[in-house]
């Protein structure tokens, strides 16, 4: 399936917001202008996993899929961005963060974050945590993830995109079907 039409059904699915939608293509009046700022760098941390998990052809980590804790001892890719999701989820749903926390969420969050950059993103987080952030922009950032990361419209995302994952199981499993060998085989082994 081509790019945009996946892209598409997820809009109209309401996985991605109108927002997020003119994030990856801008409405045409202004597309002239900007199409090269059309950039990840640009797109909001939600779209950045939608992105990953549905139209970069990786594999959902065994055993759990997406949308669970993967294994401890997987370090794959589609491990580490569904534990980037989990923990945008999890920070997203918090009402509060007492002190004893704040530590172990951010060591959880930089180690996928190293794993996932390199050596430019271990040196900017780096440079974070020995900036003093003001309260008022902590308060900022913080009130970005909750919106873009809240509960409710976690849950919807989550079910709508193992729904579509469900359904494309179920395809390939029907074409792997339709491709048997005569002794019963699949062409996958």
């Amino acid at each position: 399936m081509h790019v945009k039409s996946v892209l598409q059904k997820l809009h109209q699915q309401e996985v991605l917001t109108d927002k997020q939608w003119q994030q990856l293509y801008p409405p045409r009046r202004k597309r002239k202008k900007i199409r090269e700022l059309v950039s990840s760098e640009h797109f909001d941390t939600k779209v950045l996993v939608v992105l990953l998990q549905t139209v970069c052809h990786l594999t959902p980590p065994y055993p759990y899929g997406w949308h669970a804790a993967p294994l401890n001892t997987d370090s794959s890719l589609s491990a580490d961005v569904a534990r980037l999701q989990l923990k945008l989820q999890e920070v997203g749903g918090l009402s509060g963060l007492r002190q004893d926390e704040y530590p172990v969420l951010w060591g959880q969050a930089t180690d996928v974050l190293t794993r996932l950059g390199n050596q430019e993103v271990r040196v900017r987080i780096q440079r974070i945590e020995n900036e003093m952030l003001p309260v008022d922009l902590q308060s900022k950032y913080i009130a970005l993830v909750k919106g873009a990361w809240n509960a409710s419209d976690c849950e919807a995302m989550v079910s709508k995109l193992v729904k579509l994952e469900n359904n494309r199981r179920g395809t390939r499993a029907g074409a792997r079907s339709a491709f048997k060998r005569n002794d019963g085989m699949t062409l996958d082994g």
